[in-house]
């Protein structure tokens, strides 16, 4: 029976709940209270790179030459060349397999 009312209680209280609710404001409304807007600038916090003795030009010459000596490229294993695979199989003769 204690169960109920605290039932009754927590029943009475919803009224008291929706008249706490604060009314909705009217987004037309030129009068309704907005938060100031601030400006900040999207290179506010910019650090120029440092300046370099190489000139771009030469510093991508570099890293082209760089990448372009590696035998493979992200983390993949080199590819062998259709002559070292033509080689590799002169001597496989599939002609010594019999099915039965």
């Amino acid at each position: 029976m204690l169960k109920f009312h605290w039932l009754a209680a927590a029943l009475a209280a919803v009224p008291l709940a929706v008249l706490a609710q604060s009314a909705a404001q009217q987004p037309a409304d030129p009068q309704a209270p907005t938060a100031s807007l601030q400006y900040e600038s999207a290179f506010a916090g910019y650090r120029p790179a440092p300046e370099s003795e190489v000139s771009p030009d030469k510093q991508w010459r570099a890293a082209n030459d760089e990448v372009g000596g590696l035998s493979t490229q992200a983390g993949q294993t080199g590819q062998a060349s259709a002559v070292e695979r033509a080689a590799s199989m002169q001597g496989h003769d599939h002609a010594g397999h019999h099915h039965q």
